[in-house]
């Protein structure tokens, strides 16, 4: 994210927060209130956090590397676990950083060539193993030239490599967005904008062309988290993850409903996220130096009712925090 929109960001998202939790507490404590732009709220949410596998938050490693100040997204390699990809937002060069994840160091880089790219927010890795780069950072929702990179995933080493660019273009105009979802067991990939209250999904056409503009339309009925950062599927496609400064969220990719949610610890400004190939933990990073990378345990889904639920971007389950 570019820094003159981090230091007006934070503490208008800590008036919001402060804001979420005073309407919360007068409302009715067995009544949830559903979004006005989601009907019932896809029936109100079904599950609410149960402490997952890995409960105890673990920090993995850290990135020192000064060729990384704004780590904007994660994601880790299906060709060997060792191993994740990382990119830095607008301003920075365009290059993927291959970091061994238990140590945190720069084991590679590729430098993507052949085109201009400005803003490199997401990650993700589709079911033919290929990395792609999304250039859709867009802060000021005034760009036509966002596009997704995809490339043979990067080993250790360092190379450069011209990736095949697919131009995009969002059916209702321009608009920020900070994470990418790509199916590992299909052909879906999805971006999430990044909405003050609450985000949309998008879906990418099944056949992306490399010729002409590809028009990604929003999926009608579905509200992403506000102020969505990163996200990713687990590895067996059933449950797609969703981050944004505070919380993740899972979600059931076949209806969109949400299943369950839980806390991230708080971070310097926490932007990426990587679900793991044991598709029991998660891994989050954030921007700036050094930058830790914990990980946190995926939630047990539970068919309890929640409590009461209220979120600026939808809903949440309050007997998370």
């Amino acid at each position: 994210m570019n820094p003159r929109y981090r230091r007006l960001l934070i503490p208008g998202l800590l008036l919001l927060l402060v804001a979420v939790v005073v309407v919360s507490a007068l409302l009715p404590a067995a009544r949830a209130v559903p979004h006005p732009s989601t009907p019932a709220v896809n029936a109100a949410v079904k599950s609410h956090v149960v402490a997952g596998p890995a409960d105890e938050d673990d920090k993995v490693s850290v990135i020192r590397d000064k060729r990384i100040p704004e780590s904007s997204a994660l994601v880790v390699s299906t060709r060997d676990p060792e191993l994740g990809y990382t990119v830095n937002d607008s301003g920075n060069d365009p290059i993927v950083f291959t970091l061994e994840l238990s140590s945190g160091d720069v084991v590679g880089t590729t430098r993507l060539t052949g085109h201009t790219i400005k803003d490199t927010e997401a990650l993700a890795i589709d079911s033919a193993d290929e990395l792609l780069v999304a250039d859709i950072g867009d802060n000021d929702s005034e760009r036509n030239d966002i596009a997704i990179y995809a490339l043979a995933q990067p080993g250790r080493g360092d190379g450069q490599v011209r990736p095949t660019r697919y131009p995009l273009r969002y059916s209702g105009g321009p608009t920020d967005a900070e994470a990418l979802l790509a199916d590992p067991t299909g052909t879906d990939v999805f971006v999430v904008s990044k909405g003050l209250f609450g985000g949309e999904l998008y879906r990418l056409p099944a056949d992306l062309v490399a010729d002409e503009v590809n028009i990604v339309r929003p999926v009608p009925g579905v509200t992403m988290p506000l102020l969505a950062t990163d996200g990713g599927y687990y590895p067996d496609g059933s449950r797609v993850l969703v981050r944004n400064y505070i919380r993740a969220y899972a979600y059931d990719p076949a209806t969109w409903e949400r299943t369950w949610a839980r806390p991230i610890p708080p971070q310097e400004q926490g932007e990426s996220l990587a679900v793991e190939p044991d598709g029991q933990s998660f891994l989050v990073g954030t921007e700036g130096l050094p930058s830790p990378l914990l990980r946190l345990g995926l939630g047990r889904e539970s068919r309890e009712q929640p409590t009461r639920l209220f979120d600026a971007g939808g809903i949440i389950d309050a007997s998370a925090d």
